[in-house]
């Protein structure tokens, strides 16, 4: 069973999760991430460890755009 979401968060988010995880380990990092019901608000919908698996980077600049992450204890199917 898989199951996806499309979480949207801020870029202050993102760049703190970066410093915290140096870019050339971040694929085989986990980290605490916490999905609230929207910018600022204190309703947590859900929470947990995960494992980024893809990265997304802007071609020109390489910033970071997006990534992919897994929740742990979940399986992780690799296409090679």
């Amino acid at each position: 069973m898989s199951r996806k979401h499309v979480v949207t968060i801020e870029w202050k988010q993102i760049q703190a999760i970066l410093k915290s995880v140096e870019l050339p380990f971040f694929c085989s990092t986990t980290f605490p991430l916490k999905i609230r019901a929207g910018s600022g608000s204190s309703h947590l919908l859900e929470s947990g460890t995960v494992l980024p698996i893809k990265i997304h980077r802007d071609e020109a600049t390489g910033k970071v755009l997006k990534f992919g992450v897994c929740l742990d204890r979940r399986r992780v199917g690799v296409e090679g």
